[in-house]
């Protein structure tokens, strides 16, 4: 599976040396980049130190309200380290458990009364679907 595109950090200096690894110029956006589907590693001096970590599934939802706990993340397999440490402080009712339904692992919420198991399909599904 690729890589998401990734902005850069370069200075005009360092402009001719990205380019030769593979960093491509934005003119919309302004800045240099790493297209999608392109290995970042020979970039990495120009990556944002603020540049959050990339989460990958084969399917991923996101969903925002207007509670305090207002951010869900549906159906993830794998998460990166830095991200399960984030989750684990931002959120400690979701992690990684085995689901019946689906037959697999992958994040689940849980209740934190009861710790019971609350699928994504309940949780994060439309109505109707």
């Amino acid at each position: 599976m690729g890589t998401s595109r990734v902005d850069l950090q370069v200075p005009f200096a360092e402009k001719d040396d990205a380019k030769r690894l593979g960093a491509r110029w934005d003119g919309g956006q302004r800045t240099w980049c790493i297209p999608e589907g392109n290995d970042p590693s020979p970039l990495k001096q120009w990556l944002s130190q603020d540049q959050p970590p990339n989460i990958r599934a084969p399917r991923w939802e996101l969903a925002i309200s207007p509670r305090e706990c207002s951010v869900l993340l549906g159906y993830l397999e794998a998460v990166p380290a830095e991200v399960t440490a984030q989750l684990r402080r931002l959120a400690p009712h979701y992690r990684l458990d085995h689901s019946q339904t689906t037959e697999s692992f992958y994040w689940l919420n849980h209740c934190e009364h009861c710790e019971a198991k609350l699928g994504d399909f309940d949780t994060i599904a439309e109505s109707g679907s």
